[in-house]
């Protein structure tokens, strides 16, 4: 009979990487360092680029609430495999 079951290691590895790439969005942040212009499509642009940075923050935060979500998960399929192997073997 062959066994079916979460590689931890190797998950808990793609997990991490994930975390990784979740951290360097963290480090590209936009600071607007012109703050009076009358050229309309400055202004414009710059409304852009702020709702993206506010954007990636929030996608960011989902980001890493998800690879949380995510490793629980995991520890909590070890758990139930145990469970479930435990229980055939009676």
């Amino acid at each position: 009979m062959s066994k079916i079951t979460l590689n931890k290691p190797v998950f808990d590895s793609v997990v991490a990487q994930a975390l990784e790439a979740n951290s360097s969005l963290q480090v590209s942040k936009f600071h607007s360092t012109i703050n009076k212009t009358n050229l309309n499509s400055i202004k414009q642009q710059l409304q852009a680029l702020k709702e993206l940075d506010s954007l990636l923050t929030e996608y960011h935060h989902l980001l890493e609430h998800d690879l949380q979500k995510l490793s629980q998960t995991g520890d909590q399929l070890v758990g139930y495999d145990a469970k479930l192997a435990a229980a055939l073997l009676k």
